[in-house]
């Protein structure tokens, strides 16, 4: 190639032509190219495989989620699963082979905080035993917060009527035992406030 004003120009050499390419025109469609088959590479990765078959589970999965394999679940066993996407994104690899599905249920959400998985009415449609699968995740408190002190109780204060008021003419409370001395309450002294002569 010879340089020349405004770009580069074929050089002969030996009675073969080279043939010039220019990159800029086809950075475009190489770029393009590149994006399109990216996706296909990291999904084509991910495998699930799963049967769900008279109570009993087989499932492959290859670096895939758990909220993946449980969004097949949901779909291969008209099952509704609430907050799987909640759960941790990390990738997984698991090999169940013919597992009761509360065994494999309980293998995948491990790591959640817990879960409840109500049992398919007798005679209803679906693949699996379980009609919904509540999943519970605990997140993390915000940084900072705390609950606010709790403040002291305010003493109870509560009124007494005058023994007076209680007390039958015949000196014994009323409602009282017969025979049961009770003691009279005597309302404190207060002392006459000071005079100034």
């Amino acid at each position: 190639m010879t340089r020349v004003a405004g770009g580069m120009r074929p050089s002969y050499t030996a009675g073969k032509t080279i043939q010039m390419r220019t990159v800029r025109a086809q950075a475009p469609v190489i770029l393009t190219l590149a994006l399109a088959v990216l996706p296909t590479v990291s999904a084509g990765a991910q495998e699930i495989a799963l049967s769900l078959d008279e109570g009993r589970v087989s499932l492959v999965a290859r670096d895939a989620s758990v909220g993946e394999v449980l969004a097949e679940w949901a779909r291969l066993g008209d099952t509704l699963v609430l907050n799987a996407d909640k759960l941790a994104n990390e990738r997984i690899t698991l090999t169940l082979e013919q597992v009761p599905e509360a065994r494999a249920l309980e293998t995948l959400l491990r790591a959640a905080t817990g879960y409840v998985a109500a049992p398919r009415r007798a005679g209803a449609d679906g693949a699996s035993r379980f009609d919904r699968i509540l999943i519970f995740v605990s997140e993390p408190a915000p940084a900072g917060a705390s609950a606010p002190p709790t403040p002291n109780p305010s003493p109870i204060t509560r009124q007494v009527p005058s023994t007076s008021a209680i007390r039958p003419p015949g000196g014994q409370p009323a409602g009282g035992p017969p025979g049961v001395q009770i003691p009279q309450l005597v309302p404190p002294q207060t002392p006459p406030p000071n005079r100034p002569e």
